[in-house]
């Protein structure tokens, strides 16, 4: 547990985003994605990434959380987020239960 971070400032109204590491880390990505795999229970996560530094220490962080809280993970690699949301909306259609996270620059 990351106990530098005393406020957690990266929940917006309707996204996710702070600057690194000190509103936003990998600790904190896993637990996004524990308690969200927790609390939503989907089959199937989709998880992409845009090219910065950061991303892939991002995705991996989100994407072991939700595994650990019971999710299976489809990383689509470098991506925007249309294409995240196109392949959310087809694993839907096919696998019945499954979500999408995008990560952007804003």
């Amino acid at each position: 547990m990351d106990l530098s971070i005393s406020r957690l400032t990266c929940f917006k109204a309707y996204d996710i985003r702070g600057r690194m590491p000190d509103e936003l880390n990998e600790d904190i990505a896993w637990r996004i994605g524990h308690a969200t795999a927790e609390y939503l229970k989907p089959k199937t996560m989709v998880v992409g990434g845009d090219i910065r530094l950061s991303t892939p220490e991002l995705k991996a962080a989100l994407s072991d959380g939700l595994r650990a809280g019971g999710a299976q993970v489809i990383d689509i690699g470098l991506c925007g987020t249309e294409e995240e949301i196109g392949s959310g909306l087809s694993l839907c259609v096919c696998r019945s239960t499954a979500l999408g996270v995008q990560r952007t620059k804003s």
